[in-house]
């Protein structure tokens, strides 16, 4: 295990680069982002514009730009390279939690505590949002996209399945805060964090529930979890600083290991190696490689 350090305070938000990228991001509550190169525990880059702490972030496919949103209500766009802002879309009317691109950065997702997703067109000239998604009755915590499917994660307790090509919503009622979701890379199931301990499989298409992963402690922090390499394996955070691995189809612990001082904010697995990182309240970055 490496530690990135230089964040000054809690860092929200860790994801790595897409595809054979050999780099990830950061952002914390003292308002930056930070590029690192995780293999040299380096920082390669820091960005700075956000006016309160970063919240999300997500990465084009090509790795070219990314999105960045936080507690001063905007969301921002890169430019890797070159260090500075080339979009700000500006609507929500409370912190945004989370950003997501689409499969061709054509469209980016936003989700706030105004209750509200937001579809950004990032072909358009045109600054106000596309559409505008108000189903949710609290914060939308975490927003992800595939294809022409959107899922949301909402404190009110619901995740929301929309397909936007053919104009439907489905609502999964899960009695807790969600503050997760995260579709299998099929798209046939999607992972779910809730705030009562446990982490749900549940199937796309209808919203049975497929699997339940428990043993992490997750009731207060916001709750994150992923899949490993070839959704094999299931990855969640844990307030108490843990973090833990589960086999995919047994829904039992394989591994569980005491990596932050404080509460675990952020996991992330590499799309195409066997690498992890995670964030902390404690203001450490830890990279797992085998």
């Amino acid at each position: 295990m490496t530690q990135l350090l230089g964040h000054s305070g809690p860092v929200n938000v860790v994801k790595f680069n897409n595809n054979a990228g050999r780099y990830c991001l950061s952002g914390g509550r003292d308002r930056s982002i930070r590029l690192w190169n995780p293999h040299t525990a380096s920082q390669v880059k820091a960005y700075n514009g956000h006016g309160y702490e970063v919240l999300g972030l997500s990465i084009t496919p090509d790795n070219t730009h990314f999105a960045s949103c936080g507690g001063d209500k905007s969301v921002f766009v890169w430019d890797v390279q070159a260090g500075a802002t080339v979009r700000r879309c500006v609507g929500h009317d409370s912190k945004v939690n989370t950003v997501a691109f689409n499969g061709d950065a054509s469209v980016l997702l936003s989700g706030s505590f105004d209750s509200t997703v937001r579809i950004w067109d990032m072909r358009a000239r045109q600054r106000l949002p596309l559409q505008i998604l108000d189903d949710a009755s609290d914060s939308v915590v975490d927003v992800c996209v595939s294809g022409s499917i959107v899922y949301s994660a909402s404190v009110d307790g619901f995740v929301r399945t929309y397909d936007l090509r053919a104009g439907q919503l489905r609502q999964d009622y899960l009695d807790h805060a969600v503050t997760s979701v995260k579709p299998t890379s099929d798209n046939s199931a999607i992972l779910v964090s809730t705030l009562d301990n446990k982490v749900r499989l549940l199937d796309t298409a209808t919203g049975e529930l497929l699997a339940t992963f428990s043993g992490h402690a997750a009731e207060k922090f916001k709750a994150v979890s992923t899949f490993g390499l070839g959704d094999s394996s299931v990855i969640s955070t844990s307030e108490d600083g843990r973090l833990l691995v589960w086999d995919m189809l047994e829904s039992r612990i394989v591994s569980q290991h005491k990596s932050h001082e404080k509460a675990v904010l952020y996991v992330d697995h590499h799309p195409t190696r066997e690498e992890m990182v995670s964030s902390g309240s404690d203001g450490v970055i830890n990279f797992y490689s085998r």
